[in-house]
């Protein structure tokens, strides 16, 4: 066989490791998760600091969100807890390429993408937590 991208040859080979990864889980009897549990965190420090903990690597696109939606004085902190893969925002998972598109199984993980209201989920819920960090 003549391959004209070895790049492109070694990913289809990962993909090819991970399918036979999912497999053998599927074939053994492993059930696959409904949906992954992702780590969220909300501190807040005295009046005017907030601090948010995400898992994994996120895109600046969350810090921006969380600073206009909470304030200024709001951090944003990634790998909290977890490294499961990129983490995107709706734009970027619009985007595609590394970071948003098609790579899960490079983290092993039972699906190919996230599913594009995954900025959503991750806001509703962090919404929720700021609003009992933030209670007095």
């Amino acid at each position: 066989m003549i391959v004209a991208d070895p790049q492109a040859a070694r990913g289809e080979a990962i993909k090819a490791r991970w399918a036979e990864r999912m497999l053998t889980k599927l074939a053994t009897g492993k059930a696959f998760p409904p949906a992954a549990e992702y780590p969220l965190h909300a501190w807040r420090i005295g009046e005017d600091t907030l601090m948010l903990g995400m898992g994994a690597e996120t895109v600046v696109d969350y810090a921006l969100r969380f600073k206009r939606e909470f304030g200024p004085g709001t951090w944003v902190c990634g790998y909290a807890d977890d490294m499961l893969a990129y983490i995107p925002s709706r734009r970027v998972w619009e985007e595609g390429g590394y970071e948003g598109g098609a790579r899960l199984y490079e983290y092993g993980r039972p699906a190919l993408r996230w599913a594009g209201d995954i900025e959503d989920r991750i806001a509703t819920a962090m919404h929720e937590l700021v609003a009992e960090v933030r209670q007095e």
